[in-house]
């Protein structure tokens, strides 16, 4: 199945739609994340450390966009985990939203 040029261009949009706040929001704190070396250092993923492994790499390995982890471990792991919310938007003012 393909996808028509239009329905590509929404996907794409969906990073900066304000209708899709919790992607965005993701997105932000996925970026912020990769990019500190400091909190890449601390994961202290050894196995993503010795093959020299980018950044990105930890995603879906030692940083998860949600709280639930595998309760079975073979390897002792650092994690960090979040979670984005928008709980209702301002009763008087439609631009704001409490997160």
């Amino acid at each position: 199945m393909e996808l028509t040029a239009e329905q590509l261009d929404y996907l794409r949009s969906l990073k900066t739609l304000t209708d899709s706040d919790n992607i965005r929001f993701k997105e932000i704190i996925k970026k912020k994340l990769i990019d500190n070396p400091m909190i890449i250092y601390l994961l202290n993923n050894k196995e993503l450390e010795d093959s020299e492994a980018d950044p990105s790499d930890y995603l879906g390995v030692n940083i998860l966009p949600f709280y639930l982890i595998h309760p079975t471990q073979h390897n002792c792991q650092n994690y960090i985990c979040y979670e984005i919310q928008t709980k209702e938007e301002h009763r008087y003012n439609q631009t704001i939203k409490y997160g």
